[in-house]
């Protein structure tokens, strides 16, 4: 099927392992990665038991496709409970967020493309632990004697005249439980009181994340919230998403080329199909890794700083600037997993506050 494009309806679900980065920080790269990939093996191995077909991989993430709703969801239970039922011989507590739409998409064989992948994306991020999150349209498409579903909340989506109001599939003891969300940004740990604001710019478009919109996607596809220009070939349909968790700041990458992060202080970081921590000023670039010769030339970084596809990110906001280093301590620990310039911006405020002990001892 490779080259060749078809429309189809297919439910898309999307599965993510939830906390990966603790497990690799809390037992190390080489026993959370043995844990991760089988974790994943279990999700393909569910994939096909449903009649699905796996569609690809993007760090701890997988998407697939099901041909109905009903197939989708007897696929996000069985991973779930698949993967609770593993918890105890990996001996770590390992839980997944699932999103799934229903609706015509563009069948590249490698790759699936349109609203409904956009949508079960977005959903997906909306999914807390142990969740499956859909759209109240699916609720009838699925059969009701099988799943059950219950009502949350309206969700705000680009591209849409009206909020879309999500929906749960219950599994398990999820099924008996009763909750109603009033955070619009469910799965998000609560901030501070303080508003953390971070503004986006992208030529003429402005953007926002702040505590009522905690996730901004970019890319081509129209229903973004920063959409490039359809001709720029290393720009991918939706190329990545900001996320706001709690105080810490994830750039998300989920294109075909990646994409750079040069921070204010020139630190530049590429990332592909990961995630890094961002935490101070800088510029977003959609495109490949740069030359090795690049990284450390004040020129080079200035041309790419000032490229017509950057977008600029600023905020007055960030925890560090309004509290000491040490009481940010889970900022700290992301920002040394995921982006060593994070963990050298630290040091640089440690040695800084050194100097100026030695010089003014009094």
């Amino acid at each position: 099927m490779d080259g060749v494009k078809l429309e189809r309806e297919y439910a898309v679900l999307f599965a993510d392992i939830a906390g990966s980065t603790a497990l690799f920080s809390k037992i190390g790269a080489a026993k959370a990665r043995k844990i991760t990939s089988e974790c994943m093996e279990i999700l393909r191995k569910v994939i096909h038991q449903n009649g699905g077909r796996f569609i690809k991989e993007i760090g701890d993430e997988s998407m697939s496709i099901y041909p109905t709703v009903d197939q989708a969801c007897n696929a996000a239970i069985s991973m779930h409970e698949m993967v609770k039922d593993s918890r105890e011989a990996w001996g770590h507590e390992i839980y997944l967020r699932i999103g799934f739409e229903y609706g015509v998409v563009i069948d590249e064989g490698k790759d699936v493309f349109g609203d409904a992948a956009n949508l079960a994306s977005r959903f997906n991020k909306e999914a807390e632990k142990d969740e499956i999150i859909t759209s109240v349209k699916n609720v009838s498409l699925a059969n009701a004697d099988r799943f059950k579903f219950r009502e949350l909340n309206k969700a705000d989506i680009k591209g849409k005249e009206a909020p879309i109001t999500l929906c749960e599939l219950t599994w398990g003891d999820n099924a008996e439980l009763t909750r109603t969300r009033t955070d619009p940004n469910p799965g998000v740990p609560e901030m501070d009181p303080a508003p953390f604001n971070i503004q986006l710019r992208y030529k003429n478009q402005m953007a926002e994340l702040n505590r009522d919109k905690r996730t901004i996607g970019f890319g081509k596809e129209m229903n973004n919230d920063i959409v490039f220009n359809k001709d720029l070939h290393h720009v991918s349909r939706l190329h990545g998403y900001l996320h706001l968790d709690g105080e810490i700041l994830f750039l998300e990458d989920k294109s075909t080329n990646g994409t750079i992060f040069l921070s204010i202080r020139n630190n530049m970081t590429h990332i592909y199909r990961e995630k890094m921590v961002i935490g101070e000023d800088g510029v977003i670039v959609p495109g490949e890794k740069p030359a090795k010769e690049i990284f450390g030339n004040t020129d080079e970084l200035e041309k790419i700083r000032k490229s017509p596809e950057s977008i600029h990110l600023t905020s007055s906001d960030w925890p560090w600037l309004k509290k000491p280093p040490e009481k940010s301590l889970r900022s700290l620990i992301a920002g040394f997993l995921v982006n060593g310039g994070f963990l050298a911006y630290f040091r640089e405020l440690f040695n800084a506050k050194r100097k100026s002990t030695a010089l003014n001892p009094g």
